[in-house]
């Protein structure tokens, strides 16, 4: 499984590198794409996710600017076709997609800005509500190895769902801090995940704190390469 953390405004277009597409030739092209000319579904990018088929699963809010609104959702990209899920078309109360992840099984789950968390086979939908607190804004996803869920929110910590139940962590039972920005699994199994401050939090079974550069003051996105490395 492959994936890539975007969590940004995009303003005019959506950018894909194709070059994997072209056998990473020696003059690889771009192709661009916007909400004008196909599918996409807003001008705001807040998550992409890519399945082994190459899929591309973009999170988007919708978002209003010069005139022009767009509606938000979750669109999948296969190279040719897009398909847009919608709280119209499915089950999703929200079209403020926050995040996106893939797990083991390549089962896509989303997160809301509206603190729901669903999952959706391919065929069917299903929704995973949080224990506590309505309308968390969900701002990153990952699966670990064993399929668990781990939910970064803005205000209430990182959740984990283990398929039946969740975990809560919070800064009134953990080291973490409520706002937390990004989170990502890494091969080894570990969850990094960090927000606000120069700080990062590492979890095998504990959390343990690791320090950033003091001139570092928030981490928007982590991701973890094959190599257990942490960018």
């Amino acid at each position: 499984m492959r994936r890539t953390i975007l969590n940004t405004i995009v303003f005019l277009v959506l950018l894909l590198i194709i070059s994997a597409f072209s056998g990473f030739s020696q003059n690889p092209s771009w192709m661009y794409w916007d909400p004008w000319t196909c599918s996409i579904p807003s001008r705001f990018i807040a998550d992409i996710a890519v399945d082994e088929e190459g899929v591309k699963w973009i999170a988007t809010e919708p978002v209003c600017g010069g005139g022009i609104c767009t509606d938000g959702g979750l669109a999948a990209f296969d190279g040719t076709n897009w398909i847009v899920y919608d709280s119209l078309n499915s089950s999703l109360n929200s079209n403020f997609i926050g995040a996106v992840t893939l797990d083991p099984d390549e089962v896509v789950w989303v997160g809301t800005g509206h603190g729901e968390v669903s999952s959706f086979d391919g065929n069917n939908w299903e929704s995973h509500p949080f224990p506590t607190k309505d309308n968390v804004a969900i701002k990153s996803m990952a699966s670990d190895l064993y399929g668990y869920i781990w939910v970064a929110t803005e205000g209430s910590g990182l959740y984990m769902f283990d398929g039946t139940a969740w975990d809560h962590y919070h800064s009134g039972n953990s080291i973490l801090p409520d706002y937390l920005n990004s989170v990502a699994a890494g091969p080894d199994n570990s969850v990094w995940t960090g927000g606000t401050g120069n700080k990062l939090f590492k979890y095998t079974g504990a959390w343990i704190e690791s320090s950033l550069p003091d001139d570092i003051y928030f981490t928007s996105a982590i991701a973890i390469d094959h190599e257990n490395r942490i960018w």
